[in-house]
């Protein structure tokens, strides 16, 4: 058959066509058979097969005299050797898109469209791709996957579902001995972009008749039912949770939209905002896009023409139209596409061709027939990220990963797109955290085995990077050990070891530990604890504290110890209680009782009772100022008035044995029960427990002076003068002549105002005196007691003859001289706790005493001469 030429790349090669089949059609490779003869017997089937190879078929077209499909010879084979020597060989033709079958490949394309990606793929092979692209932009994804598939389904998959088609058309050759070529044509609307042929071919029923003109025979034209609504779900992670995605695209027939076709595609929604890796984000248009896609590919050929032609023109990608078909949707107005056809011809025949159409009114969409690969199973993978960095992140914790399977990746954080991780809780703003590391060893898994859509759902060890404890010995040992960045020379730890009888729970911070507590909490130590700070320790505690040790408590200070309290302090023991301090010698002891600071020496010891008390001021000055309590030692400033007369022991009136027994040479004032002074007896009780219950009151229940006033029983005892001196002088008024009676009256009324005013002065004097100088008023004490004594004495050699006025008051008198000089003593005991080093001047005291015996002497001699002129 002349009309039919095979030629090669190798121009000696020579092989006549016996016959030939070939099927072509939209997004399919062509397949052409061919027999040929050759009277090579041994024919070099390398130097056919792999290398180009074109198949001519002559046409009547006189613009277009012939078809050609070019490509490259895929088999070759020897099948018969006639008797003449004519050998027969069975060829296989197909486009040089064939080879991208023949490799198999695992490879990762990011942040680019479906052209960008088949592009770079058909790049590997060197082939053009001509594209006719007349709807939206295509949108960027940042991650695809070329999953153990090959070049062509890889190629297939990525246009099927992006609703392009593909093509291949008829190039002249350019020189003297080249092949024909072929180029490969990409439309995503190929019923607009379409070949078409300008004239009519007429239709001519269903002859078999062979005729050079054009003509179209044996049309069948057929109608199918197809879903009418085509929905598709999905979900984006990045996005709000309240956004729902779905998408849907209806049919104009109504009776087929009750067939629906519902498909979860996730990645349908997802595009790229920029190459630069500008972030992916869900597009609610773009689900629409796809639902429409979607629903024209279900409805493709929906109505369906085949037909029978000898015009070689109408290859798969053409329009055309037919002239004379009495069906309405068949007439001369109605366009035709073309999307496969089958040629065959034999030895001494013609050739005749079968192709099948679709009205150009329905959009062509290519049918999914690539599976999408299907990952089965964990993949492992490995950590990685830029040079210099361990841990490389984004705001959703997500890594990048280098897949074994990855031939190509750099391990740096192009390697992959950004991976979640899967933790073991994940909240709003909270749940838990622990990041894969560069160089860690991650178990990936898929959505739904879908190689686009990864997830990290674990990590591994292995030889390189081995558990923190060695095993198996450390096989009882759970543990949580971090690194520190950078270096990893620290870590922290939280560990558990579950041996027997040794169970340790263990927890380790590198740097510091912070521990808040919103509420309580409770700790319970079973044995012992111990805790060591290298440095210091702060603790602030908002309310109170309150510790409690059932045994023993030692707090052992090398440097200083300080305590600070705005309040009080107060402490409390059952037995001995001791306070040491080494070289400056502070001991607070109870054992009982004792209070040393030993530089420069204060010493207090209590054997039984000391009590200090000061509502405003209290002190004691002077160089030696020395108390004694023996008898009795009282001082009340309280409310600046006399307390109670107390009467004297019976051995300080009379000089007899009655009183207390004397130790060490003094007089002890007689005891309570409470360790207080016990009144003498005859004296004013009710009045004596009133003052004992003042002293007991605490300072907010009293306002104590700031000095000491004269004692509240002188006060009462001066008024008890006067109302005596008013008696005697009505005794007196009958006794004498109203004169003599006014001149005595006026005497002792003036000369008891002038010893009250005298003996005011001397308290305030006193006062002063105690408050200027302390050394030696225990001294004065004694000398007092001495100078009352003296003049308890003189005041006796008037007792006969005042008898009978002052034989009542002499004893109350004399009692309360002595109660003055106890007040002096008390108060100056309470001073004495102090215990500091008082400094005074002793000669001036030494002065003032002097002064006071003048004072007293002539007071005696005063109330002596008074009362010889009362006995005149």
């Amino acid at each position: 058959m002349t009309n039919a030429q095979l030629t090669f790349a190798n121009p000696e090669i020579a092989l006549s066509v016996r016959g030939f089949s070939v099927h072509d059609g939209l997004s399919q490779l062509f397949d052409l058979f061919v027999t040929a003869g050759s009277m090579a017997a041994d024919l070099d089937l390398e130097a056919i097969v792999g290398r180009g190879a074109a198949f001519r078929l002559a046409t009547t077209d006189p613009e277009r005299p012939y078809a050609v499909w070019s490509g490259l010879c895929s088999d070759c084979e020897q099948i018969s050797v006639e008797p003449d020597g004519m050998s027969i060989y069975a060829l296989r033709i197909v486009p040089k898109l064939w080879r991208c079958t023949q490799r198999r490949n695992f490879r990762i394309f990011q942040h680019c469209t479906v052209i960008e990606a088949v592009t770079a793929l058909l790049a590997d092979w060197d082939i053009n791709v001509h594209l006719r692209l007349v709807g939206e932009d295509l949108p960027r994804k940042e991650y695809r996957v070329q999953f153990g598939e090959t070049d062509y389904a890889f190629f297939s998959r990525l246009l099927e579902n992006a609703g392009i088609s593909y093509s291949f058309e008829q190039v002249d050759a350019h020189g003297e001995g080249e092949l024909e070529s072929m180029r490969l044509v990409l439309s995503d609307r190929p019923a607009e972009t379409a070949r078409q042929r300008e004239a009519l071919i007429p239709y001519r029923g269903n002859t078999d008749e062979h005729d050079a003109s054009p003509y179209v025979s044996k049309v069948r034209f057929g109608r199918a039912v197809r879903a009418g609504r085509f929905t598709i779900g999905g979900f984006d992670y990045r996005s709000s949770p309240d956004l729902r995605l779905l998408a849907e695209a209806r049919a104009e027939a109504a009776l087929e939209q009750r067939y629906e076709l519902f498909h979860y595609i996730p990645g349908a929604f997802l595009e790229e905002r920029s190459a630069a890796g500008g972030g992916t984000m869900a597009s609610e248009p773009l689900g629409q896009a796809a639902a429409e896609i979607g629903l024209a590919r279900t409805r493709t050929r929906q109505r369906r023409v085949s037909f029978s032609t000898n015009v070689l023109e109408l290859a798969p990608g053409t329009s055309f139209s037919m002239d004379g078909h009495p069906r309405a949707e068949l007439s001369a107005e109605a366009a035709l596409l073309v999307v496969g056809r089958t040629i065959e011809g034999e030895t001494d025949t013609e050739w005749w061709a079968h192709a099948d159409a679709t009205l150009t009114t329905d959009p062509y969409r290519p049918e999914w027939v690539t599976p999408m690969p299907r990952v089965m199973g964990v993949q492992s993978a490995v950590v990685v990220g830029p040079e210099g960095e361990d841990i490389y992140t984004d705001d959703l914790g997500r890594v990048r990963v280098q897949f074994h399977w990855d031939r190509y990746g750099q391990r740096d954080e192009d390697s992959s797109c950004w991976i979640r991780v899967s933790q073991a809780w994940a909240g709003s703003g909270y749940g838990m955290i622990h990041l894969p590391r560069i160089g860690h060893e991650v178990l990936v898994d898929f959505f739904e085995g879908d190689p686009d859509r990864p997830v990290i759902i674990g990590r591994a060890y292995n030889r390189g990077a081995s558990p923190p404890d060695a095993l198996p010995e450390k096989k009882t040992k759970s543990s949580w050990r971090s690194s520190s960045i950078p270096g990893g020379e620290g870590f922290n730890e939280i560990s558990m070891d579950d041996v027997a009888g040794a169970e340790l729970l263990y927890l380790r911070a590198q740097h510091d530990l912070r521990k808040v507590v919103l509420a309580d909490e409770t700790a319970a130590v079973g044995a012992n604890l111990a805790t060591t700070v290298a440095q210091n320790e702060t603790r602030v505690i908002g309310e109170n504290q309150t510790i409690k040790v059932k045994g023993d408590r030692t707090v052992d200070v090398d440097g200083r110890y300080a305590t600070r309290s705005d309040a009080g302090v107060q402490s409390q023991a059952g037995e001995l209680t001791g306070v040491s301090c080494s070289d400056g010698k502070l001991v607070i002891s109870n054992g009982n009782a004792s209070i040393v600071l030993d530089g420069p020496n204060v010493h207090i010891d209590a054997g039984a009772n000391l009590r200090m008390s000061a509502g405003r001021s209290l002190g004691l000055y002077g160089k030696q100022v020395n108390i004694d309590g023996t008898p009795e030692v009282f001082i009340n400033s309280g409310e600046a008035v006399a307390p109670s007369v107390v009467q004297l022991p019976m051995s300080m009136t009379s000089g007899g044995g009655g009183g207390p027994k004397k130790e060490g040479g003094r007089p002890r004032p007689p005891r309570g029960g409470d360790g207080l002074p016990r009144p003498p007896r005859g004296s004013d009780d009710a009045e004596f427990e009133r003052q004992k219950r003042y002293d007991r009151a605490t300072d907010k229940d009293k306002e104590k002076p700031d000095t000491i006033a004269l004692p509240p029983a002188l006060n009462e005892q001066l008024a008890r003068v006067h109302r005596v001196a008013k008696a005697t002088g009505l005794v007196e008024a009958r006794l004498v002549d109203p004169k003599t009676y006014n001149t005595l009256k006026g005497n002792l009324d003036r000369w008891l105002k002038s010893e009250d005013e005298r003996l005011g002065k001397l308290g305030r004097e006193v006062n002063d005196t105690f408050e200027r100088h302390r050394d030696h008023v225990e001294d004065l004490g004694d000398r007092l007691e001495t100078t009352v004594e003296r003049e308890r004495a003189n005041v006796n050699e008037a007792k006969d003859d005042l008898d009978e006025i002052f034989s009542g008051q002499r004893g109350n008198l004399m009692a309360s001289t002595v109660a003055l000089a106890g007040v002096f003593k008390d108060q100056i005991a309470h001073l004495g706790e102090l215990g500091g080093d008082l400094t005074a001047t002793l000669q001036r005291e030494k002065d003032w005493l002097q002064r006071s015996k003048r004072e007293w002497t002539g007071l005696s001699e005063k109330v002596k001469g008074y009362v010889q002129h009362l006995k005149d």
